[in-house]
C-alpha cells in the first residue's frame, strides 16, 4: 500500500486540529512549525482538503483553518479522496492504479483487497483516529 506524504500530513494535521478541541481557526504555517511540520507542503494538503470541505479556511488576521464537519463524520477515505488517489494498490507496470487487463492473474485478488480498503477507510473517522492517536501519546 502506497500512502503518500501528503496523506500522512493530511491524517496527522487533521488529528492534531482536531486535538485542539475549539472551533478557533489556526495559522497552518504556524501550527506546523509547532509540530514539526513542512511549512510548505501542510498549506498545500489542507487546500485540498478545504476544496473538498473537510476543514474551512479564512484569509487575513485571525483567519487559517478549522475543522469544517465534526470528526465522526470526516472519513479517512474521504481525506484519502482529496489528497490522493483512493486506488492504493498500483498494477506492476506502474501505469494505472491497477491492471485494467481483464486476463491480469492478480485483477481479481487486488479488486478484493481495494474492496476491503475502500470499507475499510470508509467505516473509520476521524474521530476514531483521534482518540486513538491521544490515547497511545498518553502511553509514552
Amino acid at each position: 500500500m502506497l500512502i503518500k506524504k501528503e496523506t500522512e500530513y493530511a491524517v496527522l494535521g487533521l488529528i492534531l486540529l482536531d486535538q485542539k478541541n475549539n472551533n478557533d481557526f489556526y495559522d497552518i504555517k504556524v501550527f506546523a512549525k509547532e509540530h514539526n511540520l513542512s511549512e510548505t507542503l501542510l498549506p498545500k494538503v489542507f487546500q485540498k482538503l478545504a476544496v473538498a470541505d473537510i476543514v474551512e479556511s479564512r484569509l487575513g488576521p485571525g483567519g487559517g483553518f478549522r475543522l469544517h464537519k465534526d470528526p465522526k463524520e470526516i472519513t479517512l477515505w474521504a481525506i484519502f479522496e482529496a489528497v490522493q488517489m483512493p486506488n492504493v494498490l498500483k498494477c506492476y507496470m506502474g501505469k494505472t492504479s491497477y491492471c485494467l487487463k481483464p486476463v491480469c492473474p492478480l485483477r481479481s485478488t487486488v479488486l478484493k483487497v481495494e474492496q476491503f480498503l475502500e470499507k475499510f477507510l470508509e467505516n473509520t473517522t476521524l474521530f476514531s483516529l483521534s482518540n486513538d492517536y491521544k490515547n497511545n501519546k498518553e502511553r509514552i
